[in-house]
């Protein structure tokens, strides 16, 4: 996970702002992307929720693996029909595990959250999964378990149920406890929840990088390069250039009072007392380096930065 991925995944656990400001998704060009980040991680455009999906089966994969269940990946069932994201066999029986992700936040799951509480919306889908698989596997000696785990990582009945059985067979075949192996899945799982709704959100961003939150501090996007109707606006005095490319000479006709707090930079940022000229007088500052990255007004604040 990199340095973004966590803090972007650290703002959305706790319930923080993820975005600046809300905006017409750049995938569907449908919804909007609301500042909590619901939308992006339930948006069906760019193959994001599959991500997160296939994140949670090669998790669960690798420790039904690790258990000795003999998983196999997408197995039909009678016919076309697929409820077997993981099949497992367990005590001599055929286990088609339907393994599916939901924001227990958004839609109707909000209602039914505050309504009945933590748990249901993964419940109330497990049980709809039943009912649509359950006579299909039935007919082929196959017992369907629904595995239904929210964004946040919360399992639900049938998820902890082959949370269970992993769990029991691990130990066994590692000679560990079988709580320890319960907790270290859950974490893995939770992991690669946090690391796909991540992934999520800032692939959303499109063009607009500066919408992002994407550190503790949440500094705001810095301002546009100054233009000569901007500085003019603060200042009844001309302005003779204001050409910032690298290598060339910047001259403003300002006031003393009117240049405190205004300064410019490529390598070397002037602060107030740096460009406070004479009434009526002008300063020319020649630059080098790259074209200018900071301005604005501040200079004290700018004192001695570089870039």
């Amino acid at each position: 996970m990199s340095g973004r991925e966590y803090l972007t995944a650290l703002r959305w656990w706790t319930g923080d702002e993820v975005y600046r400001e809300e905006y017409q998704c750049p995938i569907c060009k449908e919804a909007v992307c609301d500042k909590l980040g619901v939308h992006s991680l339930t948006c069906t455009g760019a193959g994001s929720m599959a991500r997160r999906h296939y994140a949670i089966v090669s998790v669960l994969f690798a420790a039904a693996s690790s258990a000795n269940l003999r998983p196999k990946k997408e197995v039909a069932i009678g016919g076309i029909l697929r409820p077997a994201d993981i099949l497992t066999t367990e005590l001599g029986r055929r286990v088609a595990n339907d393994i599916c992700c939901v924001h227990p936040l958004h839609g109707e799951g909000l209602k039914r959250t505050l309504v009945k509480g933590e748990g249901s919306v993964q419940a109330a889908y497990e049980e709809g999964k039943t009912e649509k698989y359950r006579e299909t596997c039935k007919e082929e000696d196959v017992i369907f378990r629904p595995v239904c785990i929210d964004a946040f990582g919360g399992w639900g009945p049938g998820a902890q149920s082959i949370l269970d059985t992993i769990a029991q067979r691990a130990a066994i075949e590692a000679g560990t406890r079988r709580d320890e192996v319960a907790r270290h899945l859950q974490r893995r799982v939770g992991f690669a929840i946090a690391r796909a709704n991540a992934q999520a959100i800032t692939m959303r961003m499109g063009e607009k990088e500066h919408v992002l939150l994407d550190n503790m501090w949440c500094p705001p996007p810095p301002p546009p390069p100054p233009t000569t109707a901007s500085i003019a606006a603060t200042s009844p005095t001309a302005i003779t250039n204001t050409n910032t490319l690298a290598g060339t000479d910047v001259d403003v006709a300002l006031t003393a009072e009117e240049a405190k707090g205004w300064f410019f930079g490529t390598t070397t940022i002037m602060t107030t007392t740096e460009h406070n000229g004479a009434a009526g007088g002008s300063w020319n500052n020649r630059m080098t380096g790259s074209p200018v990255q900071q301005w604005g007004r501040g200079g004290q604040e700018a004192r001695g930065q570089s870039e």
